[in-house]
């Protein structure tokens, strides 16, 4: 039945996308907001948290440095990835 709804167009999302955009076509849009706020997270999919440890699934080490090492290792972690 998904298969079948999919191929025709008539999935969730397709139908919010498309009463979105005719609200919005015709400036309605607290209603365009309405179904834009519904499919959103079809699209937009929520962050989740990411845990940090230290080594090996430890605790996080924080060891005193000094100033230099500091700023040696801000721009490191600053510094664009080469490709």
């Amino acid at each position: 039945m998904a298969q079948r709804a999919a191929a025709a167009g008539l999935t969730p999302i397709e139908v919010m996308l498309k009463a979105m955009r005719e609200h919005a076509s015709k400036k309605e849009w607290a209603e365009a907001a309405k179904f834009a706020q519904m499919a959103a997270p079809y699209i937009h999919p929520r962050l989740q948290a990411i845990q940090h440890t230290g080594k090996e699934g430890g605790p996080i080490e924080v060891a005193d440095m000094s100033r230099n090492d500091l700023a040696r290792r801000i721009l490191h972690m600053l510094r664009p990835e080469k490709a």
